[in-house]
């Protein structure tokens, strides 16, 4: 341990992962603990308040027993020794490697029995490097390198928490580099400081805001690819001021970042907050590789963000030529289904990308597990002429579709749009002639649509729009021929309900 006189605290300089941090508490802490010769006192801060850069908090309670007997200081995660130059002579062999004393904080640091802390850095950085020479750290009890696992934290924890004691490690190096101050790019890419970076970006005023984003432009292009870094980017787009800057480094490279899992992050923040001109001109960049973003699962997002902020013609144009390869793939039919229902609410012409479904093979789209969300969206958007032509080329297959789980869909879409002679023409079918008396072993239809669990809401869809004679007697038929192998009582409850 050293003292660091400007702050009346010792630092571990051994150990820059977790930085533990101790207050000196008072004169007479040292006369009564061996091993610890102190350069001079300087009071530790008051009880609850800040203390140096690292922001570790000031408290008190009671010493566990190891700390007081032995020349050791307690860490949380372990036992740390004191130098050599601190006691004057070679410090004694370190106790058995152990679990933290009781009442250790989990980041370390253990209370002094008059009431003041041994206190820690709570983010796990160091505080002020401190200026004398440190003794190195111990081995590990079998030998090995001086890993998480050595100090006492779980082996779970060890191996999961690498990556974050890596990034806190580089902070801390970047801290003693630049004297103590960690820059913005170097914090962004440690998890717990880009969260506090994000709060601080919407708390700064213009002129911190200003100074922020001339240190950070030259970095955005790679933070907005950072597993943590990304989001310091999206929320500082947020900010008005910072437009200039976020759009300049964005520019030029929206489709890679797109295809990328944090990069399709950050274009789609920027495409939401930018001004239309700066949005559309990244959106511009998609012109000629809208098929390639859609095809991957993080550049459909992006595309559907693309399109919503910029309603730019060129999106639907180029996937009305891939629409029926769209249809078939579930990054790709997002694609579709929200560009269509986008472009219609707009009053955007999309008969060229219904026209495409039409074109090709409707029917094995209308039951595919992803393609029945496009036909779906196509029947509801399309203009009469092209609905109309729809329905005609999908109710003479109504029934196959009613028996799968994702026809059966697109089945009841197209009794909701039928006119009046076409439900009737449906309920022929599946009822037979009205008036007409007959038995279910007659009606082969109906006997499938009532034991079917995905037919048998096509078929409660059909009652909903018959009209009140021909539903009544629809019911009767049902009613009639109801068992324990089929869903003739739901069919019966869902139209009672109705």
């Amino acid at each position: 341990m050293v003292i660091d006189p400007t702050a009346g605290m010792m630092i571990d300089p051994n150990d820059p992962g977790y930085g533990y941090v101790y207050v000196v508490p008072e004169p007479g802490f040292f006369e009564h603990q061996p091993g610890l010769a102190p350069a001079g006192f300087f009071p530790s801060p008051p009880i609850g308040q800040p203390i140096g850069v690292g922001g570790g908090m000031v408290g008190g309670g009671p010493m566990p027993p190891p700390l007081a007997a032995a020349p050791f200081v307690g860490a949380g995660a372990g036992w740390l020794p004191h130098p050599p130059q601190m006691a004057g002579a070679p410090p004694p062999p370190p106790p058995p490697h152990a679990p933290p004393p009781h009442g250790a904080h989990p980041y370390g640091g253990l209370s002094h029995p008059q009431g003041h802390i041994l206190a820690h850095s709570p983010h796990g950085q160091p505080l002020a490097a401190a200026p004398h020479a440190a003794a190195p750290p111990p081995p590990s009890p079998a030998g090995g390198p001086r890993t998480g696992a050595s100090r006492g934290a779980p082996p779970a924890a060890a191996a999961g928490g690498g990556a974050r004691r890596a990034s806190t490690r580089a902070l801390a190096a970047e801290r003693a580099r630049a004297g103590g101050r960690v820059s913005l790019a170097a914090r962004a890419t440690e998890q717990k400081q880009s969260r506090l970076l994000q709060q601080e970006l919407v708390r700064m005023s213009d002129t911190q805001l200003q100074c922020a984003c001339e240190e950070l432009a030259p970095h955005l292009l790679e933070l907005a690819t950072h597993a943590f870094g990304n989001y310091v980017v999206s929320k500082l787009v947020t900010r008005s001021q910072a437009h200039a800057a976020v759009h300049s480094a964005l520019r030029g490279s929206v489709v890679p970042l797109l295809k990328h899992p944090q990069g399709s992050r950050v274009v789609q923040a920027a495409l939401a907050e930018l001004p239309a001109g700066e949005a559309a001109s990244l959106a511009g960049e998609l012109d000629g590789h809208v098929l390639e973003c859609a095809l991957d699962t993080h550049g459909s997002w992006g595309v559907c963000v693309a399109f919503r902020h910029t309603h730019a013609p060129f999106l639907v144009a180029q996937e009305r030529h891939g629409c029926r390869r769209f249809c078939t793939q579930q990054p790709l039919k997002r694609v579709v289904q929200q560009l269509l229902h986008e472009a219609a609410s707009a009053g955007m012409d999309i008969s060229a990308a219904v026209g495409s479904l039409l074109e090709g093979e409707l029917g094995y789209l209308a039951a595919h597990p992803f393609g029945n969300y496009a036909v779906q969206a196509a029947l509801r958007h399309a203009v009469p002429s092209q609905r109309v032509a729809m329905l005609d080329a999908l109710l003479p297959s109504i029934l196959a579709l009613s028996g799968s789980k994702h026809g059966s869909n697109v089945a009841e879409m197209l009794l909701m749009l039928a006119s009046v002679e076409q439900l009737e023409a449906v309920r022929r079918q599946i009822f037979g002639p009205p008036d007409t008396p007959v038995d279910l072993a007659e009606l082969p239809q109906l006997r499938a649509l009532m034991s079917s669990p995905f037919g048998n809401y096509v078929l409660q869809a059909l009652l909903r729009k018959l009209k009140d004679g021909r539903r009544s007697a629809a019911l009767q038929l049902i009613e009639r021929h109801i068992s324990d192998d089929n869903f003739g009582r739901a069919i019966l409850a869902a139209a009672s309900s109705a």
